[in-house]
């Protein structure tokens, strides 16, 4: 096994640098949970926006 270059390295990732990655799909992982945890709130939420959305 040999060690990839930078230039590999970017042709396997698309061009990103695989912290980029990391970072942006832990940014949407947190995201995730947190609507996961307040599920019951958020479900409230969309039903009163819908209700009143659908009473004007």
């Amino acid at each position: 096994m040999k060690e990839l270059e930078k230039s590999e390295l970017m042709a396997i990732n698309g061009g990103a640098n695989l912290g980029t990655k990391v970072i942006k799909g832990g940014f949407w992982g947190v995201i995730a949970a947190a609507i996961i945890e307040h599920w019951t709130e958020v479900k409230s939420g969309i039903i009163d926006g819908w209700n009143d959305a659908m009473a004007d």
